[in-house]
């Protein structure tokens, strides 16, 4: 089964240790908020402790505690974006019960902008 079927259909496999563990809350089963981040920039071009403070901020705009919240950072991604490969950055959240037409657009404005002025990276791209 591929990775994005996997999400898609809220299963999570237990050979793919990158992604977040089930875990239990009285009987039922919950999965952990999830966030990639992918950029073609390198590592020294953000800051040592980006992760740490971008997991703050989806713990306080996501409304969820901060530790159970996962955040991967894969820097120096071959990548391209418009056919070009200028700086870019992309961001993918997986979690339960935050996403919806009303909510969204408050999420992408707080991420933008903390995102901007920590990579550089024009609001296009």
């Amino acid at each position: 089964m591929s990775f994005l079927r996997q999400l898609v259909g809220g299963v999570w496999r237990k050979h793919n240790s990158f992604l977040p563990k089930t875990i239990t809350f009285t009987g039922q089963k919950r999965h952990l908020p999830y966030c990639s981040v992918d950029t073609n920039l390198g590592k020294a071009q953000l800051s040592p402790d980006f992760h740490i403070r971008f997991s703050k901020l989806l713990a306080r705009i996501l409304g969820k505690d901060e530790k159970l919240i996962t955040v991967s950072l894969r820097t120096d991604v071959t990548m391209c974006r418009s056919g070009t490969d200028r700086p870019n950055i992309v961001i993918n959240i997986w979690s339960i019960g935050v996403f919806d037409e009303q909510r969204n657009p408050n999420y992408t404005n707080q991420i933008y902008d903390f995102i901007l002025p920590e990579v550089n990276i024009p609001a296009e791209r």
